[in-house]
């Protein structure tokens, strides 16, 4: 995962700290204003191995995260970065062993409006230089997280136990997300290609009291993730208008209450 920079140089002061960051390039230098004409001739310092890219993760999973370098210093910094902005710090002074495993929070926010838009960044303290005045901070390759196993969808209870569910592609573009649907155990439309609005109707015969519901994403199209807008008849309780983000093999699931 190295890439070949014969050398960073340090140019362009713009405030008391500077960052720069050559283009096409995972990898940044930190430094006060008494080094702007700093020259930083060994490259290979600092990358990010893992996540190599295109993954997607959701919360309550471990990313592995794996750097390498020549770069000498006992611990590192560990932050997450969304749309290129910091986002939150995972580590501040985990051991520069070249791995760490993350276990992304349970509540994490993991709103993903495009896929492959997280990046983690490692950062130490050059050894050539006095503590606190020369980082480097190198990136991983982009990749995707996307709400929990549960696809986002919640608890309803209806008035009646025969009902309709509508479900509908409502991705960037209609790429062919392919479900299955399974209530109580039971596949009851399997490999369901999603369409665009309308979508399709799928009535359902419930049990009294509880039936669970589980759509299983089969693929994620041509673009990640899997996503469709779920619209349930006869909604007393909880949300009627629901949608699932679910990546390949990962199952969303609600409970319908019926009388």
């Amino acid at each position: 995962m190295f890439r070949e920079r014969a050398r960073l140089a340090i140019v362009g002061l713009i405030s008391i700290v500077g960052v720069i960051a050559i283009s096409g390039c995972d990898i940044q230098v930190l430094y006060p204003s008494a080094y702007e004409d700093t020259t930083i001739e060994n490259d290979t310092l600092l990358a990010v191995v893992t996540p190599e890219g295109t993954e997607a993760y959701s919360p309550a999973d471990v990313v592995p995260i794996q750097w390498s370098g020549s770069i000498d210093s006992p611990t590192v910094v560990i932050d997450l970065y969304r749309y290129g902005q910091f986002a939150m710090q995972i580590a501040s002074r985990a051991a520069n062993t070249g791995s760490f495993n993350w276990l992304i929070p349970v509540d994490f926010d993991a709103v993903s409006e495009v896929t492959d838009h997280y990046q983690i960044a490692i950062r130490a303290q050059h050894p050539d230089y006095s503590p606190g005045d020369l980082f480097v901070q190198a990136f991983s390759e982009p990749f995707t997280i996307v709400p929990q196993a549960s696809g986002g969808l919640s608890d309803v209870t209806v008035s009646q136990r025969i009902i309709t569910i509508t479900m509908t592609d409502n991705g960037q573009e209609i790429d062919d997300d392919t479900v299955d649907i399974i209530l109580n155990g039971a596949t009851i439309s399997a490999a369901h290609v999603l369409v665009g609005p309308p979508g399709t109707n799928l009535e359902l015969t419930l049990q009294a009291g509880i039936n669970l519901l589980e759509v299983v994403a089969l693929n994620e199209g041509a673009i990640s993730p899997n996503t469709a807008e779920l619209i349930i008849s006869h909604v007393l309780e909880g949300e009627s208008i629901q949608e699932w983000r679910l990546a390949t093999s990962e199952s969303g699931s609600l409970t319908i209450t019926a009388p």
